[in-house]
């Protein structure tokens, strides 16, 4: 297999000045508002029409349980009182009194990211101007805590770049690197459901087939490995051959444009083609049901692609040209718009999680390692644009740490909840 080029070996991060104005998903927004206003999308428990007024009843009684608890902050009474608002809204998730109320709760406890997302569903279901400024003015204080995070963690790429030009000895990082990659496909899996451990991983990559002395492991489960790594490789490269050699303004080459509709189709095209040669590269052809979300029709799949790729042109020249936009807002929203157009009938999250990485990887950071320890928390947060972006932040800050970790250097950059706690 050949050697991974991470571009952590070749590029010298500069400072950037952000515009970090929090802009809407258009062609997701009305899936979105969907998503909590029709049984069709949602999770919610299907109701019969005589049980709704007692379903009601019962989530308001609730709801006036949390709310008689928010006077005590003790960490006991601050479990017990969430618990009763998720017991809540599991009854009744549209229920704007009960969302809006677990929202204000939310921004006392300093919860600001759940508490918008709760602002948001209640102006959805209800339309209620003052939900929308709610939410509105916690996207502010999001927005400018996410500023102070990203700002910090160019400042630490850039002294873990100057760490592996002037101290850290080649040897070691590629034997990091390597290790990071199986990471990265292990993980990338293992989060869809394949259920070969680390090791076997390993050994499947050295080798490109099923190892002998393993027994019960199905061709499908190592081909979605082999499809992984060899769409990873391939991203990998396609990076570096958009990167010009190092300057000594450490500047990048900007053209020609690397993000579109043809690199995705390669893309998939490498992550399934082992595993199911008929649908890679190819647009689904019905319409799929995800785990409680309803992606749009295969019949509107084309135009939100070529929308799609507009926006990637536009975001690519704001954020590697104009830079006026961070790399990891622009690879979290990147993420998030193509797992939830879900373009194929296979491999989407694999793709979209490589696709953040890619871009990512361009801007001179290590790939975001999303373990499958997350899954759950990596699921619910797809479920908020903006709950994704603040995940991401914070993966991407932890997958840095692991760096800093594995050479001895000093990590200086709090979580994004304690940045918050602060501000």
């Amino acid at each position: 297999m050949k050697k991974l080029i991470f571009m952590l070996k070749l590029l010298v991060s500069i400072e950037r000045k952000h515009d970090f104005t929090l802009k809407p998903l258009p062609f997701i927004q009305s899936t979105i508002e969907k998503s909590y206003q029709s049984s069709e999308f949602s999770v919610k428990p299907k109701l019969k029409l005589q049980n709704r007024y007692e379903y009601s009843r019962e989530t308001r009684a609730l709801v006036n349980q949390a709310i008689a608890l928010k006077s005590q902050k003790c960490d006991v009474k601050i479990t017990k009182a969430v618990k009763l608002f998720q017991k809540a809204l599991s009854l009744n998730p549209d229920d704007s009194y009960a969302l809006s109320k677990y929202g204000e709760y939310l921004t006392e406890i300093g919860d600001k990211s759940q508490a918008a997302e709760m602002y948001h569903r209640a102006f959805l279901n209800s339309n209620d101007k003052t939900f929308e400024t709610c939410r509105n003015d916690l996207f502010v204080q999001l927005q400018n805590s996410n500023k102070i995070v990203l700002s910090g963690l160019d400042r630490q790429l850039q002294n873990l770049h100057f760490q592996i030009i002037d101290s850290i000895s080649r040897n070691d990082f590629n034997k990091f690197s390597r290790k990071m990659f199986i990471e990265q496909v292990y993980h990338s899996v293992a989060i869809e459901g394949n259920t070969l451990k680390f090791n076997q991983v390993k050994k499947c990559l050295k080798t490109e087939r099923i190892p002998r002395n393993f027994h019960k492991i199905s061709i499908k489960e190592v081909n979605e490995i082999l499809g992984v790594a060899d769409a990873f490789q391939y991203a990998n490269w396609t990076v570096y051959r958009q990167i010009q050699e190092v300057s000594e303004t450490g500047k990048i080459r900007d053209y020609p444009r690397m993000l579109n509709l043809e690199l995705i189709k390669d893309l998939h095209l490498r992550i399934i083609g082992r595993v199911d040669p008929s649908i890679a590269g190819v647009y689904r052809k019905g319409d799929v049901f995800v785990s409680g979300y309803k992606p749009p029709s295969s019949g509107s799949l084309i135009e939100l692609m070529s929308d799609f790729e507009d926006w990637l042109l536009k975001m690519e020249y704001e954020c590697f040209i104009e830079r006026r936009v961070h790399p990891i807002q622009f690879a979290a929203e990147s993420h998030y718009r193509l797992v939830k157009i879900h373009p194929y009938q296979d491999g989407n999250g694999r793709l979209s999680r490589l696709l953040m990485n890619l871009i990512l990887m361009r801007a001179g950071y290590p790939p975001t390692l999303i373990k499958v320890s997350e899954r759950q928390k990596y699921f619910k947060a797809l479920d908020y644009d903006h709950l994704f972006q603040n995940y991401i932040i914070e993966a991407t800050r932890d997958t840095l740490l692991m760096y800093f970790d594995e050479f001895n250097l000093d990590f200086n950059l709090n979580s994004i909840a304690d940045i918050r706690d602060e501000l």
